[in-house]
């Protein structure tokens, strides 16, 4: 008999950038957002929608002879799935490009990204009205 980890087999609860919190600890969440900002020496990134980003740990993702051509291009628009985790200090503050706003970031939660995904035709605005309305419909995704 096969077993599975629980990674493979739990769900991931869609979930939009600014309700990710300390409370989604250990969970599975789906995000979308636009790419901020990417540190090639930690794999990390900044995935971020409106005055909200999350950081993105990709080290489980990028593979050495796999083109990632979006990884370059600033505000390309990416799905992520993976694990919420706390730090146990805050990450350092990353560096945004001088084009960038500056965004508001939980330096203590990282999304550890199992699957990241380019999707260039995703509405984020639609993305986050239809998890909005689903919440409404269903209750928010609870910890």
């Amino acid at each position: 008999m096969t077993t599975y980890s629980k990674q493979q087999t739990e769900p991931a609860a869609l979930c939009q950038i600014h309700s990710i919190s300390p409370e989604h600890v250990s969970r599975k969440l789906r995000t979308a957002g636009r790419l901020l900002m990417y540190e090639q020496e930690t794999s990390m990134m900044l995935l971020a929608h409106g005055e909200i980003a999350v950081l993105v740990d990709l080290s489980l993702c990028l593979e050495p002879f796999k083109a990632t051509p979006w990884l370059k291009e600033s505000h390309s628009i990416l799905t992520v799935i993976g694990t919420l985790e706390e730090l146990d200090s805050p990450y350092r503050p990353p560096v945004l490009p001088l084009h960038a706003r500056p965004v508001e970031v939980d330096l203590q939660l990282v999304l550890r990204a199992i699957s990241v995904r380019e999707c260039p035709q995703l509405d984020l605005e639609l993305w986050n009205r239809a998890i909005s309305l689903r919440d409404q419909q269903l209750g928010a995704i609870t910890p």
